[in-house]
């Protein structure tokens, strides 16, 4: 470590030659790298010491105003939809532990029906009305469902520019409320009742000689008395534990 002066180093190794800013906060030293020589000369080497020691006279702190500088720097190439919705199924696809094919179902919603009309522009600058012709595209189709679950992830999208700053909590339009879709109608489907239909029922269900998890699931039904979303998370959650 080669002295420069005003904190300034310069650390030779047989690999290569970097300037480091060297100080210390709260009794611990830290080192912020300027770059490897000669790429960085001295004079700007000298330079950048000069501006980091300023921010410490003012009360900032180097590192902390570089890492800042980096995230505003990231948040600025997130700038389109497309950019922020990619990476908010990223994220979520890794912390919400998402099937290959749910991660790939909620994409490509985003891709048919959003991306198109809307994806390359900058998020503040989408109109409520282009959202809801988003959304009431599919819905005119009668896919309903389709449209809510659009509306769901275009909602997390706009959640997501908000957390990491690129857009104002305030110019958050997009809710549970959007475009105004009517609840999905629900379908209710009658019960066997009679001794004989449903001994058939679970005749069929053992003759049937299917996917082998399918044949599993079915004939778990009528002991457990489970909804099928159900008995199919119970065999996820078994599966993520289970040894090798």
């Amino acid at each position: 470590m080669l002295n420069d002066g005003d904190n300034l180093y310069l650390r030779v190794r047989p690999t290569g030659k970097v300037w480091i800013y060297r100080y210390a906060k709260d009794g611990k030293r830290i080192k912020l790298g300027l770059g490897p020589y000669p790429e960085v000369t001295l004079a700007q080497a000298r330079a950048k010491a000069y501006e980091a020691n300023s921010q410490r006279a003012n009360g900032q702190d180097p590192k902390q105003s570089r890492e800042q500088q980096e995230e505003l720097a990231r948040i600025a190439r997130l700038h389109t939809f497309e950019l922020l919705a990619r990476a908010w199924h990223s994220s979520a696809w890794k912390d919400r532990e998402w099937s290959d094919d749910y991660a790939q179902k909620v994409i490509r919603h985003l891709e048919i029906h959003v991306f198109p009309w809307v994806g390359h522009k900058p998020i503040e600058t989408i109109l409520p009305t282009e959202i809801v012709q988003c959304l009431h595209r599919p819905k005119d189709r009668g896919n309903l469902e389709t449209a809510q679950r659009v509306r769901e992830a275009v909602q997390h999208v706009y959640q997501y520019a908000v957390d990491v700053g690129a857009m104002e909590p305030a110019k958050n339009f997009v809710n549970k409320n959007t475009g105004g879709l009517p609840p999905p109608r629900s379908r209710h489907y009658a019960a066997i009742t009679e001794p004989a239909r449903l001994g058939q029922l679970l005749r069929d269900i053992r003759n049937y000689h299917g996917n082998f998890i399918t044949c599993c699931a079915l004939r778990l039904a009528p002991m457990m008395f489970q909804r099928p979303g159900q008995i199919r998370q119970h065999y996820q959650l078994a599966g993520r534990h289970a040894p090798g």
